[in-house]
């Protein structure tokens, strides 16, 4: 970096020229985002290996309602006479629940993915959407009430698609962790986005026990956790990549029982929008 401006010495203009070396603090940046991006990967096998069960019950129903519709139809096309209309029904089915398996599949193969972090204008509301349908079954599976408000116009944010929905997973499986050991009625778990101050808000609401003041100082920090099970990554990856974003992230204990999750996203202008657009629709399709 250089800089030059004319100054008077002694009666004379001269030129004053200055420069700074920067490439070891380029260096040291690059280094930390390739660190950041090695961490979120591993936080989000860490994440789907957690989900191991839930994400094989919903494959498996599915594919055993596949199974189920394939011995129907050959038996509807070999009666006499055929029956064509429920044939066609059953191969719908087939059709539908093949689909179904394969979306599955989709999300864990992008969490999955390793990739360098490409910010792009995306829709908010249908990242989340694809988190929440991972997370659905964890939460029916371990008899938790997963309540979803996605009321919010869309709001569309500059960043890494896969990236962001990592923080919403590790969030929705922290609240679940909250709650377990609650009776089943008392298992709930809240999750809405909202737009204030220009920023889109994901707000993840548990009714657990809380955390002590204590555990709040220390909670967003490397290697602090409250599981005897936890790495205590989770939260400190959550920070660094909505910090990479521009946003913020903070906890705070409820009026009630509990704890709420929030994270602030700046929201693209129509215009910032509409000039990033045309330029990440391409790595969007890909991405799909």
């Amino acid at each position: 970096m250089y800089s030059a401006e004319i100054i008077q010495f002694g009666g004379e203009p001269c030129i004053l020229a200055a420069g700074l070396d920067l490439t070891e603090r380029k260096r040291t940046e690059t280094q930390a985002a390739l660190l950041r991006e090695e961490l979120a990967h591993l936080g989000r096998v860490t994440m789907l290996d957690a989900l191991t069960a839930s994400l094989a019950h919903e494959i498996n129903q599915p594919l055993t309602a596949v199974a189920t519709n394939a011995d129907a139809a050959v038996r509807l096309l070999t009666a006499q006479p055929p029956r064509w209309r429920e044939l066609a029904e059953a191969l719908t089915d087939i059709r539908r629940d093949s689909q179904r398996a394969g979306d599955v599949v989709r999300r864990m193969r992008i969490l999955l993915r390793k990739h360098a972090s490409e910010h792009e204008p995306i829709d908010l509301t249908g990242t989340v959407a694809d988190v929440i349908r991972l997370a659905d079954g964890h939460a029916g599976l371990r008899r938790i009430g997963l309540d979803v408000d996605l009321s919010a116009a869309g709001p569309m944010v500059m960043g890494d698609r896969t990236q962001i929905q990592q923080v919403v997973l590790n969030l929705l499986l922290n609240a679940f962790d909250a709650v377990r050991d609650r009776p089943p009625a008392g298992r709930q778990v809240r999750l809405d986005i909202s737009q204030r101050d220009g920023t889109a808000v994901i707000d993840v609401s548990d009714c657990g026990p809380g955390l002590p003041e204590e555990a709040m100082a220390l909670l967003f920090e490397p290697f602090y956790t409250t599981k005897q099970e936890g790495l205590g990554l989770g939260l400190s990856i959550c920070r660094a990549i909505v910090g990479a974003h521009g946003g913020t992230i903070e906890a705070r204990r409820n009026t009630g029982p509990g704890m709420t999750f929030s994270v602030a996203l700046p929201i693209l202008t129509t215009r910032e929008s509409g000039s990033a657009g045309a330029a990440g629709t391409p790595r969007l399709q890909k991405q799909e």
